[in-house]
């Protein structure tokens, strides 16, 4: 789409570090902090968590803009803030918490912030689309790591993609994982194209963006086909 790689933030220092944005991701992080899990008996070290990245999203808004409040707001309005995604692909995701629960959480951040567009995406579902139908999407072995050890999914408990005996495959758009933890390009290709001309944003991001060039690209560059399920019904086995 023509955006550039965004910055790590504790890459930066100065404004001028994240005039393209920042990316407060860490590797492993949880959502909850792990005194939540200490509080209920279970043994915990100290792990990053949503809470500190919130933190330094914070601390980053005052360093774009250390003003008042309006002009905060004025600097942000074309702004775009991505907030997840927690839990993906993973038993406990939105299987269990049901949609309805995040959708009743939404409007009412809505009606607490209505100058900000609140964009509800069900990566779940559009990652589910994706190896439901592989096909779709030019993938012929959706759940075959490319990078990792031997065994039926490309996956070893001797070795990972990146240490020990491994090895990469030919053709990684025919593959639905990377490395057997990350979706491959091809799988992300297919959530995007889900979340950004399919069902599976509310409000559709393709009915209020529908001028943006590079979504018709996008969406054109494979023959799309939408498959509509309830992941509440159906979920994904898990081995």
């Amino acid at each position: 789409m023509g955006l550039p790689f965004v910055r790590p933030y504790l890459s930066g220092r100065t404004a001028e570090d994240f005039a393209s944005g920042a990316n407060f991701a860490v590797g492993g992080a949880m959502a909850l902090a792990p005194d939540f899990f200490r509080g209920k008996g279970v043994p915990m070290g100290d792990r990053m968590h949503l809470g500190i990245e919130m933190k330094w999203f914070h601390d980053m808004l005052d360093l774009l803009c250390p003003g008042n409040r309006t002009d905060r707001i004025n600097q942000f309005k074309k702004a775009n803030i991505l907030i997840g995604e927690i839990l993906f692909l993973i038993l406990c995701s939105c299987v269990v918490m049901g949609p309805q629960m995040n959708i009743c959480l939404l409007e009412k951040l809505r009606k607490l912030h209505s100058g900000v567009s609140i964009i509800y995406a069900d990566y779940y579902g559009a990652a589910m689309e994706v190896y439901r139908s592989p096909e779709q999407f030019g993938i012929k072995y959706p759940l075959e790591a490319c990078c990792g050890g031997g065994g039926p999914y490309g996956v070893s408990t001797t070795g990972g993609c990146g240490y020990g005996q491994y090895k990469t495959c030919d053709d990684p758009q025919k593959y639905g994982s990377w490395d057997g933890f990350h979706p491959s390009e091809a799988a992300y290709k297919g959530i995007a194209i889900g979340l950004l001309r399919g069902t599976y944003t509310q409000p559709s991001i393709a009915t209020t963006i529908s001028s943006c060039p590079q979504l018709t690209e996008l969406g054109s560059s494979i023959e799309y086909k939408m498959y509509l399920f309830l992941p509440s019904q159906e979920p994904m086995e898990q081995n």
